[in-house]
């Protein structure tokens, strides 16, 4: 189960075609931290014309073959069209 107090990795982006090479910093981030929070940006355009959905769907299946389970290892979370940051 996931657990929310404990130390946890983040990946963010669009992730419009998921890859190896997320994949394998996926991995990287698992092993060195011990649980991952996936923020996904679902800002459509041109270079991101998937939804959320479809983004969550590949990304849980892809990692459900390594056998690691949304929930539990990693959690995914959709973000909005985020334009500035600012931090205290």
């Amino acid at each position: 189960m996931f657990k929310w107090q404990n130390p946890t990795a983040q990946m963010q982006g669009t992730f419009a075609d998921w890859s190896e090479q997320h994949t394998e910093s996926f991995q990287f981030l698992l092993t060195e931290v011990g649980q991952v929070c996936i923020l996904v940006e679902t800002a459509r355009d041109s270079n991101n014309p998937y939804g959320f959905e479809q983004i969550t769907a590949k990304i849980i299946s892809t990692l459900g073959k390594l056998n690691y389970v949304e929930g539990h290892q990693y959690i995914i979370m959709q973000l909005p069209n985020i334009k500035d940051v600012k931090y205290d």
